[in-house]
């Protein structure tokens, strides 16, 4: 009992590979190049004053109001495509990041289950149910 305990003040998604690579992945979606945007635009959300912090700070979104004021006054299109190209080209920071959450919540759902489904085939159900048997039948470990 009391090692549970530990575990669960720990946290219980304290170095979960999904939400480790989640993470990673967020960073990227942010921060990488936005390809397909004309020559001389507009392609890093630094450029307009966003930036993460160091990846001890866990991710969070550094903003530079005075350039981001800047670039939303003297560039408002280039901006709108940093966030909304979709296309064979590459994909705008909003597109990218709505697909690493779709991506990370099917991650979790195949882990941990979905409220939507009926029927619960996660990885932690199937677990529980292991031990559940295993509890019945005596053999419990």
């Amino acid at each position: 009992m009391e090692l549970w305990e530990e575990k669960a003040r720990s946290g219980l998604l304290r170095n979960d590979p999904i939400m480790k690579s989640a993470l990673q992945d967020l960073r990227r979606a942010f921060m990488d190049k936005v390809s397909g945007l004309a020559d001389g635009n507009l392609n890093h959300l630094s450029q307009i004053g966003i930036n993460t912090g160091s990846y001890t700070e866990g991710g969070k979104l550094f903003i530079d109001d005075k350039k981001l004021t800047e670039a939303l006054a003297n560039k408002p299109e280039e901006v709108m495509a940093l966030f909304t190209t979709r296309d064979a080209a590459g994909n705008g920071v909003g597109a990218r990041v709505y697909d690493t959450l779709n991506d990370i919540v099917k991650k979790l759902s195949a882990k941990a289950g979905s409220s939507s489904s009926s029927v619960d085939n996660s990885t932690l159900s199937q677990k529980l149910n292991e031990w559940i048997r295993k509890l019945v039948a005596g053999k419990t470990d």
